[in-house]
């Protein structure tokens, strides 16, 4: 399901080729699909999310969403109005690895030394550089996308740096915290322990994802 199938039958709609009820038989049957097979949470599904969750309603419910909404969404699908749309999920827990819990004792350990051993600092970049790269297709991969990059911005302190003035350490230790803070926060969100806030946003400059976590 993309976005290209959901414009094409809105625009049937519009252009009478399938009745009310049909459309809503289709975009009930499209959705129980998506939350089934967790397309939904596939990057090329759930820009059709916010639209196909709309039209699934009650036929009963039909007269609240008018011919206006449907040609308000035939808009945003084709980039002439902007519109954010913004929902809470939680990804699959089954996905806990060594390598997760490897990273994460490694970031708590930071906190407490303010600085990595060389060994920490060498795994965290083989991890970086094993990892990078892949084709993102779902909102897991993105998730994993995001700790990669976290890691590697990650303002690395190693035990032998110390010895720079306190003001430029502070500094550093100061950045490293918060990067390490959205590490953590990402591997949760990624291994099912946390919630994940997923907000998309619709404009003719093209379809955007930000992914935020609900923990400071």
């Amino acid at each position: 399901m993309d976005i290209n199938v959901l414009r094409n039958q809105l625009n049937k709609y519009k252009n009478s080729e399938v009745s009310r009820d049909e459309l809503i038989e289709w975009a009930y049957e499209v959705l129980n699909s998506m939350i089934q097979s967790r397309e939904v949470l596939t990057l090329k599904g759930i820009f059709t999310y916010p639209f196909i969750s709309k039209i699934s309603v009650n036929k009963k419910s039909w007269e609240s969403i008018k011919d206006t909404t449907i040609n308000d969404y035939i808009s945003i699908l084709n980039g002439e109005k902007d519109f954010n749309y913004l929902f809470v999920t939680r990804l699959d827990e089954e996905k806990w690895t060594k390598q997760l819990a490897v990273i994460k004792k490694i970031m708590d350990d930071y906190i407490i030394n303010n600085c990595l051993s060389e060994k920490e600092h060498d795994y965290l970049m083989d991890f970086v550089e094993r990892e990078q790269g892949f084709e993102l297709k779902t909102i897991s991969d993105l998730v994993m996308s995001n700790i990669i990059n976290y890691i590697d911005c990650l303002p690395i302190n190693i035990h032998d740096e110390l010895e720079l003035s306190s003001l430029y350490v502070q500094d550093e230790i100061t950045n490293s915290v918060e990067y390490i803070k959205l590490i953590n926060n990402m591997i949760k969100v990624y291994c099912g322990k946390s919630d994940l806030c997923v907000s998309i946003n619709y404009s003719k400059f093209g379809n955007t994802l930000t992914l935020n976590t609900l923990q400071s």
